[in-house]
């Protein structure tokens, strides 16, 4: 169990009735109580004794009656089980990890692999995964998913991976868009979209695994009486929590697991669509709302209230009724749902870009609300904490946490039955995400600030930048390296905690758009190496908003020599003039231009070479170093539209300095 890092508070069950309140709006804080503390608590008046001698005697049959229910639900779900290949899930971020984890429902770890092994499994049978997501996991093979294309001509792919005899199956390959891949009960389901008719209706597919050999065949599927009954509406299926909070059921499963799905047409009204085509409007309470999950028992909802004020509310399908769960003045966010529970987190921090964040569990069911645990975000550790990663697989809850320089899959036991106090633990496991190389080469720190208008109090600017920080073993100039990391972060610490507004009409504006006015940075450190074992290279990631639309991502690197102490830029390795640089610079941009002309805004690569030409220099900032090159970076507008990012282009040391290497002593014989 970890102890640094990790605060485990002890919450106290907050029951709620909704006969008295018609909803579970949280609004109170989780105080600390022991059991002791509680037994202390019992009011010495008879009548008051007798009264929650009764309350607690119905509690337990409340109790024993839920139990009794999942026990036969437990009973149930292992006699459909039963006889079918075991359903397996993976643990995964949303990006491809360096660890690959297939447990079952219990935790239990059925193989693990690591992420290079895969893709040189791969590479020896002809295919390329580096660009693969994992998307879900059965009986020992994984299946993942990989786009192949440009300018908005892709194909789409679905592979199956043995995990134990390397065998690779291409399953599935289309123009359409695939957006949904999930197991269950010996199939797997695809969610597909016809991007050429723009008619955003799923197109399902089925397949299942021959026995004996390792091939996938289709079965049919008619999902065209469902179609019918939606016409034009949006089709909206419930989530596979246990895959990712964002993977969607596929229509079939949708069916089956909750007996319905819904649509909603272009008025913003709901529908229950069954399996025999009927359907049955359902009234919530705003049409401006967004689906967030559902089951057999609740619809779970997102309503706009005001402008930049949305809501949280939930749907009895027994009562016919929306209740409010959070209301526009809290400031809970929305994890996921699973089985009567809803997940909800609050940043709790008090500095910009600092999250200390308490986790919840509500248990609709039970008209309960339970405070988990609470996790703070840690510098150079580019997790959202205690919820990045964020499932429910079988009674357990498994998240992204940080333990020694690594991150790694925490889990906590949660029976959803429980109706008592309880001391829930967050445990790390050995099953590691990905390593941070800023922790193998020293540690970071953080410097946060704001600044206030001095007469209407509004914040008008906050700043986060993270510090990389080396370790003394890496150079005996340490000191001087760290002094130049730590300078560059003065902007931030010499940022003043006041300042006049610009006239007497600023105050006005600064009410009136609050957010607006309020400029933000955040430096992240993302990346760090060691090259030539003489070169430390660190890299940094960020975002600036200053209004508008939309801000602007932030991207660049440091690079020191670790024997003198000093920082170094094109201009300490290049030996030729600023006109050499810019010409090669420019030719190089067009060259990239001509390989993939889709890439980029200009419409000529003579358009190409006079911008990259007039932008490039010695002087620039917009260069990385790597092992055998340097990246030209271009901030998006400059080459690229928005969506682009940064884009690159390489140029290899060869082509810069006439060597294989930065050094001298790389020089090709």
């Amino acid at each position: 169990m970890k102890k640094k890092v990790i605060s485990i508070i002890l919450g106290s069950l907050m029951a709620m009735s909704l006969a008295a309140c018609d909803a579970i709006k949280i609004e109170i804080e989780p105080t600390e109580m022991s059991i002791s503390e509680a037994d202390h608590e019992q009011s010495s008046d008879e009548t008051k004794q007798t009264e929650q001698a009764e309350q607690t005697e119905q509690t337990k049959q409340t109790e024993q009656a839920k139990t009794d229910e999942q026990a036969k639900k437990t009973q149930q779900t292992e006699l459909n089980q039963k006889d079918e290949p075991a359903e397996n899930y993976i643990l995964k971020d949303l990006n491809f990890s360096d660890h690959i984890y297939v447990i079952n429902r219990n935790g239990n770890l059925i193989k693990q692999v690591d992420r290079d092994t895969l893709l040189e499994k791969a590479k020896e049978k002809g295919m390329d995964l580096s660009d693969a997501s994992l998307e879900c996991a059965s009986d020992g093979v994984i299946f993942l998913t990989k786009s192949d294309g440009e300018n908005g001509d892709y194909r789409w792919n679905l592979y199956a991976v043995d995990l134990n005899t390397w065998d690779i199956e291409s399953i599935w390959n289309s123009e359409d868009y695939l957006a949904d891949v999930n197991y269950y009960k010996g199939k797997l389901y695809l969610n597909s979209y016809n991007n050429q008719d723009g008619s955003r209706k799923p197109e399902e597919s089925v397949f299942v695994k021959k026995t004996g050999v390792f091939e996938f065949t289709e079965e049919k599927v008619d999902i065209q009486s469902i179609l019918k009954a939606v016409g034009d509406s949006e089709i909206i299926t419930a989530t596979r929590n246990d895959i990712t909070p964002v993977n969607r059921m596929s229509v079939s499963e949708c069916l089956e697991r909750c007996g319905y799905l819904l649509a909603k047409d272009g008025a913003g009204q709901y529908r229950m669509i069954y399996k025999d085509g009927s359907f049955e409007d359902v009234e919530l309470t705003n049409s401006d709302s967004n689906i967030l999950d559902f089951d057999d028992d609740y619809i779970l909802f997102r309503e706009r209230i005001e402008d930049d004020y949305w809501q949280i509310s939930y749907y009895d399908l027994f009562k016919q009724s929306s209740s409010v769960l959070v209301d526009k003045t809290s400031e809970f966010s929305w994890i996921c749902y699973e089985d009567g529970d809803v997940y909800l987190y609050k940043d709790r921090g008090t500095e910009f870009n600092v999250e200390e964040n308490a986790v919840y569990r509500v248990d609709l069911d039970g008209e309960s609300i339970y405070f988990l645990y609470e996790e703070k975000d840690i510098p150079g550790v580019s997790i959202a904490a205690g919820v990045s990663g964020f499932r429910v697989i079988g009674e357990n809850i498994y998240v992204l946490d940080f333990d020694q320089g690594k991150i790694k899959w925490a889990t906590i036991n949660i029976n959803p039955y429980v109706q008592e106090i309880f001391r829930p633990e967050l445990n790390d496991t050995e099953y590691v995400n990905n390593e941070i190389t800023a922790f193998q080469y020293g540690t970071v720190d953080c410097v946060t600030a704001k600044s206030v208008c001095a007469k209407c109090g509004t914040t008008v600017k906050e700043l986060y930048g993270e510090n990389f920080i080396l370790a003394e073993k890496y150079s005996a100039n340490v000191v001087k390296i760290n002094k130049q990391l730590r300078d560059h972060l003065k902007n931030i610490k010499e940022l003043p905690s006041e300042v006049e507004p610009e006239n007497d009409e600023s105050c006005e504006y600064h009410k009136g758009n609050p957010q607006s006015c309020d400029e933000t940075q955040v430096d992240l450190v993302t990346n760090v190496k060691i090259i030539n074992d003489k070169y430390l290279l660190v890299y940094y990631n960020g975002y600036w908003y200053g209004g508008g639309v939309h801000g602007m991502p932030i991207r660049y690197q440091y690079m020191f020599d670790l024997i003198t102490g000093d920082e170094m830029k094109i201009k300490d390795f290049y030996q030729g003039t600023e006109e050499d640089f810019k010409k090669l610079v420019a030719e190089k941009t067009k060259e990239d231009y001509l390989a993939e002309p889709g890439r980029y805004l200009r419409d000529s690569e003579d358009k190409v070479y006079e911008d990259a030409y007039k932008d490039a220099g010695i002087e620039s900032s917009n260069v990385e170093f790597e092992e055998e090159g340097i990246n030209i970076l271009y901030a998006p507008y400059a080459m690229g539209p928005y969506a682009a990012g940064y884009m690159t282009v390489f140029i290899s040391y060869e082509e810069l300095l006439g060597r294989s290497g930065l050094d001298v002593q790389d020089q090709n014989e």
